[in-house]
């Protein structure tokens, strides 16, 4: 394309520096100015037509580029839901170990002052040493409701202790998920900037090839114009010669 151009303007230059250069010599060149204006112009209308569904194509690449920054924001939205989770399960786990510290020192008391109760009144010896058979059964109640506290006590502690096991695993589950997750942000993010640099040198692209080709049409336009003031003047000259 280039090729045409500055072949055109040496020509130009030639002829015009020239002082006998025939009409028909002007008028064929003119010729091939024109075929290639044309050659040019349908040149242009392609890249135009190009540049047409290129856009449509960078539409829909804003369009991806619009859903991917939604799923960016949906992710940023759950890592702080499970960010808040955590923060919420370190604060039962804390609450839930200073309970069972509290019932491990509650429930050792008991056993200590039970064991010191058994030592010196064996049980039953303290239940035939009641003064009547009511105060026997009331002894008997309180044995029995001291052994139900006990398994009581054990029980929730060894409730509370699996409650700890479970929030623990489910606290270390959350932490891998926003790992995985925050691995996946990175990489949306990256595939999101690789279509940013995409869409902008598609831009620049057809601004580039665009400018190009109307650069080259108003060249070989110019030339065809200066081609036709020549003939012009010699056709002048040849009627004032006649």
């Amino acid at each position: 394309m280039r090729f045409f151009i500055i072949s055109g303007l040496i020509l130009f230059i030639f002829y015009s520096s020239a002082s006998g250069q025939s009409r028909a010599e002007l008028e064929e060149q003119r010729n091939r100015t024109i075929e290639e204006i044309g050659y040019v112009d349908e040149m242009l209308k392609s890249t135009e037509k190009e540049r047409s569904l290129g856009l449509q194509a960078l539409r829909i690449i804003g369009n991806k580029v619009g859903l991917r920054e939604s799923v960016l924001r949906g992710m940023n939205e759950e890592i702080q839901l499970l960010n808040n989770r955590i923060n919420l399960s370190k604060l039962a786990l804390d609450m839930m170990e200073s309970d069972l510290k509290s019932l491990i020192e509650d429930y050792s008391r008991s056993v200590v002052n039970s064991y010191k109760m058994a030592k010196a009144n064996p049980d039953i010896v303290y239940i035939l040493s009641a003064r009547d058979f009511n105060q026997g059964y009331k002894r008997i109640r309180y044995l029995q409701q001291v052994t139900r506290y006990r398994r009581s006590e054990s029980e929730i502690i060894r409730e509370i202790m699996q409650e700890i096991k479970r929030t623990k695993e489910r606290q270390e589950e959350d932490l891998e998920k926003i790992s995985e997750l925050q691995q996946k942000e990175t990489q949306q993010k990256v595939l999101l900037q690789n279509e940013q640099q995409r869409q902008q040198r598609m831009v620049q692209s057809l601004g580039n090839k665009e400018k190009q080709l109307r650069k080259e049409l108003e060249d070989k336009k110019r030339i065809a114009r200066r081609i036709e003031t020549e003939i012009a003047r010699i056709i002048e000259d040849e009627r004032l010669n006649a």
